[in-house]
């Protein structure tokens, strides 16, 4: 059976369906996060989980209650799951564990929400009538003309629908672009950057799901493993379009472990061909620090040279 993600914990409707939690809207109807008007990469449960949080914004979610609500009696690693859950949820907003602005972890008692949460009005305006736009009864004549008039810009505005909508039709939508993000590769005298090399590549599938919005479609992580393990003819045949790969590189090769790294960042073709290159040479420090920053300033590149080879 599954779980209306819009019912609280007691089964009650909540205030609205629709909250506006700082720069974003998530609609708990259609279990949508976006983001200037732009749709998040979130789904499934990191999305339940979320949504679970903001309607209890304020107060701390026990991660008991998180598995009742979330997972049920189903024989799962429950622990781990919640962990990616939060960890997902975090990559999408924008947040971080150490200076939460949204989600805050407290030690073997659960989460809070704490962020500012507005309840918007999810109420859609009826539509005008004939009723709503004709004048008020007058003389007999007058109201017969007005009637007419009425009726006649009402029959313009549907033909003007239909020819719109045939055009929409006659119009083949563009398909979304599948796009895939290999897992980051870490200079082996680094070893110590592998935490941080996969929170770089969580927050960029998030920040490239955000900013190529439907543009692209990006191919989750576990299929990425599966097409990785195989071949790059695998990769061909599943119809990746675009291939994206960062490596992280100690500064000066591998004889010098210096406080520098590389970021290396290479858009591969579905032809197995290189089609841009980047780099940027960053401290540890400002690695560490700013993952997130870094993901979204490289989605911005990576989908900017996107559209100018596909318009090329």
């Amino acid at each position: 059976m599954t779980t209306d993600p819009r019912l609280t914990l007691s089964g009650s409707e909540p205030r609205s369906t629709l909250a506006r939690i700082g720069a974003f809207e998530l609609d708990m109807t259609s279990a949508e996060l976006r983001r200037a008007g732009r749709l998040v990469a979130l789904t499934g449960q990191p999305m339940r989980v979320l949504i679970l949080l903001v309607e209890r914004a304020g107060t701390i979610v026990s991660r008991d209650e998180l598995r009742q609500e979330i997972w049920g009696e189903t024989h799962v690693d429950f622990e781990a799951g919640l962990s990616t859950c939060i960890n997902q949820i975090r990559t999408a907003l924008g947040d971080r564990a150490a200076a939460p602005m949204f989600i805050e972890t407290l030690p073997r008692r659960g989460y809070r929400f704490v962020a500012p949460v507005e309840w918007l009005s999810d109420a859609t305006p009826q539509a005008a009538t004939v009723a709503d736009v004709a004048p008020a009864r007058g003389p007999r004549g007058k109201s017969r003309l007005s009637m007419a008039v009425v009726l006649a810009s009402l029959a313009v505005a549907l033909v003007s629908i239909a020819v719109a909508a045939w055009s929409i039709k006659k119009t083949p939508a563009r398909a979304a672009m599948p796009l895939m993000v290999l897992p980051v590769i870490v200079d082996p005298v680094r070893s110590d950057l592998e935490p941080v090399s996969r929170t770089l590549n969580d927050a960029l599938i998030g920040a490239l799901a955000t900013e190529a919005g439907d543009r692209a479609r990006l191919v989750s992580p576990l299929v990425t493993k599966q097409l990785v393990d195989t071949s790059w003819e695998k990769i061909q045949q599943a119809g990746i379009e675009y291939v994206v790969l960062v490596t992280l590189r100690t500064v000066g090769g591998d004889r010098f472990i210096g406080e520098q790294v590389l970021v290396h960042v290479k858009l591969i073709g579905r032809d197995g061909l290189v089609t841009w290159t980047s780099d940027r040479v960053m401290t540890i420090d400002e690695l560490e620090r700013g993952p997130l920053p870094l993901a979204d300033a490289l989605s911005k590149s990576l989908m900017r040279q996107i559209a100018n080879q596909r318009a090329g």
